[in-house]
């Protein structure tokens, strides 16, 4: 699997997300951007989920969204996304190489 796009999700306002990147740190991190406050669905609503995965033009089974919520994870799966429900940096790691084999 190759990872081509990344993409954060957040149950955040639009304005939240000022200040901890510059416009070309976005540009170069991220694919695309949906903050659920400029939305009109949320995690865990299977439409966000969907949302994103329409706006890069994937499918949900080519996806592997991370969370720290299970409830947003287990709506992830629900869609037939992949999901890591994070704990801790090990933990994630390991599930993520699976994901990457």
């Amino acid at each position: 699997m190759d990872i081509i796009y990344g993409s954060p999700l957040s149950n955040i306002g639009g304005d939240m997300m000022n200040g901890f990147f510059t416009e070309e740190e976005y540009k170069k991190l991220f694919d695309l951007v949906v903050l659920t406050g400029n939305e009109k669905f949320a995690k865990p609503d299977k439409e966000i989920f969907a949302l994103v995965c329409e706006r890069l033009n994937v499918a949900p089974q080519e996806v592997v969204m991370i969370d720290d919520v299970s409830k947003n994870c287990e709506a992830a799966k629900n869609i037939e996304m992949q999901a890591i429900c994070y704990k801790n940096f090990p933990q994630f790691q390991k599930e993520l190489n699976i994901f990457l084999k």
